[in-house]
């Protein structure tokens, strides 16, 4: 408030209503008040020169207001600018999920913020929790659009969330209680003081918060829209004990992991200039493992995976992207790479064709660079996974690329045996034995399941479907895999009827082919001969012709002699007689002569 007006205000209310009698005087020197003032007086029973005063010390009051928050506005400016220390992190930023995270479990539940951000299961658009079972989603919390104080290691904090559309002062506080983070907003973290080490101290306790958590379950991120990885979920590991494959093959994976983990392992590759990457290609039939096997890889080395779809990106900028923000240690799992249909073009128009028909998708160069290319990312394992390892590139499966490649199989009797135990024995005690009637029921089911025949996921299903009665399961095996193997035999006699009509309709294409061939054939021959008949008949319209021209040429000289002036005696007559008769006889011997010719 100006020192002028505060001095005026105080002496006005020190003089004991001269203010009101200025008012009063005010009133009775301007025609018109005085009446306006009797009729509020006895109407609405106001007295209008009160009213007057009571507004103009609040006028004073509000100019004294505003001025003081411009003071105090400067004044935290240079408290910000020159007393506190800052960092920024993006949107999509995970550390920043990390940081409200931490919020969310430490601060909003002892300061019982009154401006919050609420939903069912709240981890953001993009997070997904699969480690619980509720009936209900529970309903959590998060600060919303503002700031956040709280004290940190005896160091205040603020922690600023602002909208992406932020212009005016106006529209961030109306947003604050009008709308709701959607977890792409940026964080500003400040610290009072002048070193940024509170605040590295601050970021590494939520991101130990959070690896904590994310130790007990396996993260799993996905990439929905290109060039982010925008998807979260955190689900229980899954024992490797509960993936069931051929003796010896789990622990050939587990062995060789374990060994490229080892820092030795990583100092060996780098004394020796050899990339630290490793890549496996586990093939074999649908429903065999595969995806299983590199998740509970992910959970028995407490790894992250992220999961690549590579028909989904737009390009192989958008491959890079993704790579480039890939975690230091991480498993990344490639599934059903021959699906996706990258392949070198030996044809260079065939290349053509091929680049114009996958235009705006990631080529197998992309995929190739990112792999083991320049620029290609030190210490992650990539897990690919194919249905038909013979449809895939020799460059995308070469040594150094793929390092091992593990053949995933059908079901023998023993994987057969335990994984009924796994399924009915599960809940004994640690470290106790299986029990002998569990042992004895399993050997029974195992004798009955033929070798090589099913997939662990077929075997799977049937179990599920008598999770609670073993007995059962070993008493309706034998039906089971009669139905089955009769259900595969219609199948492949079903799929070779289709193949020879297949082959059947090829044949027929072929002759079909071959007649329009030889039609084809016959055709150009009778154009052949057509066109020597025509070329024959132009010739006789030219000789035709010639002689046409020649009797038009006798029949003008023939006009102009009869055209000429001659004498009037006998003889003139005579003459024109005998050359009459002389033309005619040359038109028989040109009639006779052209019959003759044709």
């Amino acid at each position: 408030m100006p020192r002028k007006k505060v001095s005026a205000l105080s002496e006005g209310l020190l003089l004991n209503g001269s203010l009101s009698s200025s008012i009063q005087t005010i009133f009775a020197s301007t025609p018109g008040l005085k009446m306006l003032q009797k009729f509020f007086a006895s109407w609405l029973r106001i007295d209008l020169s009160t009213l007057v005063l009571y507004i103009t010390i609040l006028g004073y009051f509000s100019d004294g207001f505003s001025e003081l928050e411009s003071i105090a506005s400067r004044f935290y400016g240079l408290i910000v600018k020159f007393w506190t220390s800052s960092v920024s992190l993006a949107g999509d930023e995970p550390l920043n999920a990390h940081v409200l995270e931490w919020i969310q479990r430490k601060v909003i539940p002892q300061q019982k913020t009154r401006a919050l951000a609420a939903g069912t299961a709240l981890q953001k658009h993009y997070e997904r929790d699969d480690t619980g079972m509720h009936d209900e989603e529970p309903i959590e919390y998060l600060p919303t659009f503002g700031t956040t104080w709280f004290f940190f290691e005896k160091t205040l904090f603020m922690v600023r969330l602002d909208p992406l559309s932020t212009t005016t002062r106006g529209a961030t506080q109306a947003n604050t209680y009008t709308a709701a983070p959607t977890g792409n907003e940026p964080l500003l973290i400040m610290c009072v003081g002048r070193s940024t080490e509170p605040i590295r101290r601050f970021l590494k306790c939520c991101n130990s918060f959070v690896s904590d958590r994310q130790a007990k379950n396996v993260s799993i991120y996905a990439s929905k829209n290109g060039e982010i990885w925008d998807s979260l979920i955190y689900r229980p590991h899954r024992p490797l004990d509960t993936v069931h494959f051929e003796k010896g093959l789990k622990d050939e994976v587990v062995a060789d992991i374990t060994k490229y983990l080892k820092r030795e392992t990583r100092d060996f590759y780098s004394a020796r200039g050899i990339p630290y990457r490793r890549g496996y290609l586990f093939e074999g039939p649908p429903g065999t493992g595969k995806t299983s096997l590199a998740f509970a890889i992910a959970g028995h080395f407490n790894l992250p995976l992220w999961v690549l779809d590579l028909p989904t990106l737009a390009n192989d900028a958008s491959l890079e992207a993704l790579f480039v923000k890939l975690s230091l240690k991480c498993v990344i799992l490639i599934e059903d790479i021959d699906a996706v249909g990258l392949k070198r073009e030996l044809s260079h128009v065939k290349q053509k064709d091929n680049e114009q028909k996958r235009k705006g998708k990631c080529t197998l160069a992309g995929l190739l660079n990112v792999l083991d290319g320049v620029t290609a990312q030190q210490g992650r394992i990539v897990l690919m996974t194919t249905n038909f390892i013979e449809h895939l590139d020799e460059a995308l499966i070469r040594p150094g690329r793929v390092d091992k490649i593990f053949h995933l199989g059908k079901i023998t009797q023993e994987t057969a045996r335990s994984m009924f135990i796994c399924m009915y024995a599960r809940e004994r005690p640690e470290g106790t034995e299986v029990s002998a009637e569990i042992q004895k029921l399993a050997s029974e089911f195992s004798n009955k399941i033929p070798e090589r025949v099913f997939s662990p996921a077929q075997l799977q299903g049937y179990l599920l479907g008598y999770s609670t009665s073993p007995q059962l399961a070993v008493y309706e095996i034998q039906k089971w895999v009669e139905n089955e193997t009769a259900m595969a035999k219609a199948k492949k006699e079903k799929e070779k009827a289709a193949k020879a009509k297949s082959s059947d309709d090829e044949e027929s294409k072929d002759d079909l082919e071959k007649r329009v061939r030889d039609l084809e054939a016959t055709t150009e021959g009778s154009l052949g001969k057509l066109d020597g008949r025509v070329k024959e008949l132009e010739s006789m319209m030219e000789v035709v012709e010639d002689m046409s021209e020649a009797t038009g040429e006798k029949e003008n000289r023939v006009v102009t002699d009869t055209t000429q002036p001659g004498s009037a005696d006998q003889g003139g007559i005579s003459r024109k007689e005998e050359d009459h008769a002389s033309l005619n006889g040359s038109e028989e011997a040109s009639a006779s002569s052209s019959g003759s010719s044709d």
